[in-house]
């Protein structure tokens, strides 16, 4: 049975392709409520994480027109978490769609972050070859490894190399931390949307503020070294990192050196200041949670020391993504989902920071890539990356069951998914012959529609992972 709304009058016209289903304005609070959940998980790069994050939404009451065409009137967001790894972040976020009933939406971000073992292996295409190592308990090569062996071979011990590598022979080393780079951002963001066209398409502008920190594990005391000859925990000193190689090979006019090619920078971190614009056609009918409909972007971001920042560079962002529902007389509420997305990154001054990140103009904000929960689920983040970067994600997301429990609404989903993904050094470089994929299974809970709780388990030829996080993939 349908809900009358033609009695309401909205400001402007919004198209009936964004009005929300009969069932999910049946299912959707009144007034002010707030969710919130604690959260305790395990990451394979964070160990324990404890934390929490809540939301304050104002979805005002049936009266409002707008109560039907949009998940919340305003949501105000905080979140915060502590890993066992050392792990600190936080957030705070507002978020009006239709603000002053006007065209107008706008956001607020504030991120604080810092973590010990921000993921770095590397820059370009090269990051696509298989994962190889020299065994350091036999001394043969491993090629084509699985991540959890290549990752405790690099915690095992060793002497120490000699002057040629800045280690003394008579120490003892490990390279726990050789594809790792302690990491701190601040961010301060603001972004306004007009829309167009009944509501369908969405024009932003946005800016924000970075403070980037790096920090290298170079030499410092570890105590998460292995003893190559017991197996027992131990500590010695971290040899020089993944990020250090790159960056003295740079200096020294290294001719193979990816970072002197594509004029990357920012090993000590910086100031970016960075102006945005997007361009989106949105038909979904609930964001957090679609049933049918398409989005598509293009967004771009410029940096430069007009923009009060320290490195130069623009990105780009070409994504689309569509919700449609399967055989809904028969299986109910069971959407087929879908992104494709294409980044690009160039500039005479890059951070390194940013070409491992393809930032959107969507409420999702940014994907770190590739690999980690919002790109490829079965690798860890930041495996592959490069100045071009392709990424697919494909999901089933079918409800099996709903029920109010105090006077709370849940609706609980199984999610097969399949993800996949190249990166390149240029556009001229484009074959689809090395693509990176996994497989994975999922669960989802939506919670009063707008807070959707995410459990992903992912497998490839390289990794296998377990994530637990606030809103869907895409």
């Amino acid at each position: 049975m349908g809900i009358r709304t033609d009695i309401l009058h909205l400001p402007f016209r919004i198209s009936e392709e964004k009005r929300l289903s009969d069932e999910d304005i049946l299912n959707k609070k009144e007034g002010v409520y707030v969710t919130g959940l604690p959260e305790l998980t395990v990451d394979p790069i964070r160990g324990l994480t404890v934390g929490a994050n809540a939301f304050l939404f104002n979805n005002r009451d049936r009266t409002d027109p707008f109560f039907y065409y949009t998940p919340y009137r305003i949501r105000y967001g905080i979140g915060l978490r502590v890993a066992q790894n050392g792990r600190v972040d936080g957030e705070l976020s507002v978020d009006i769609p239709f603000a002053f009933n006007t065209k107008w939406r706008l956001r607020g971000d504030f991120i604080y972050a810092n973590d010990p073992n921000w993921q770095y292996f590397g820059i370009g295409s090269q990051t696509l070859q298989s994962l190889t190592y020299l065994d350091k308990s036999s001394g043969n090569l491993v090629e084509n490894a699985r991540f959890p062996d290549y990752y405790r071979n690099l915690a095992l011990t060793r002497p120490g190399r000699g002057t040629a590598y800045s280690e003394e022979p008579n120490r003892t080393y490990t390279d726990v931390h050789y594809n790792e780079v302690d990491y701190t951002q601040m961010l301060f963001g603001l972004a306004a949307e007009r829309t167009f066209f009944e509501g369908r398409m969405r024009l932003m502008f946005g800016a924000e503020l970075l403070f980037i920190g790096i920090d290298q594990h170079d030499y410092k005391k570890s105590p998460e070294a292995i003893d190559r000859h017991t197996g027992e925990d131990t500590e010695a000193l971290q040899a020089r990192t993944r990020i250090t190689d790159d960056y003295e090979a740079q200096q020294r006019g290294d001719v193979n050196s990816t970072w002197a090619r594509y004029n990357i920078g920012g090993y000590k971190g910086g100031r970016i200041g960075l102006l945005q614009t997007g361009l989106m056609w949105d038909t979904r009918d609930l964001e957090p949670d679609p049933s049918h409909g398409i989005f598509a972007e293009y967004a771009q971001e410029i940096s430069a020391t007009w923009t009060g920042s320290e490195l130069n560079f623009t990105k780009h962002l070409l994504q689309g993504m569509f919700y449609r529902k399967v055989l809904p007389s028969v299986m109910g509420r069971t959407v087929f989902a879908g992104r494709m997305a294409v980044g690009y990154i160039r500039g005479s001054y890059i951070p390194f920071t940013e070409v491992l990140d393809l930032w959107g103009s969507s409420e999702g904000g940014g994907i770190p890539v590739l690999g980690g929960s919002r790109a490829l689920r079965g690798y860890r983040e930041g495996r592959f990356s490069g100045m071009v970067t392709s990424l697919v994600n494909l999901e089933l997301r079918t409800r099996f069951y709903q029920k109010r429990i105090f006077n709370q609404h849940l609706a609980f989903y199984a999610v097969p998914f399949l993800d996949g993904g190249q990166v390149w050094d240029s556009f001229g470089d484009i074959e689809f012959n090395n693509v990176k994929h996994n497989k994975g299974l999922g669960a989802r809970i939506a919670w009063n529609q707008a807070t959707i709780l995410r459990f992903d388990y992912a497998r490839s030829k390289e990794d296998a992972q377990f994530f637990f996080v606030f809103g869907h993939t895409f």
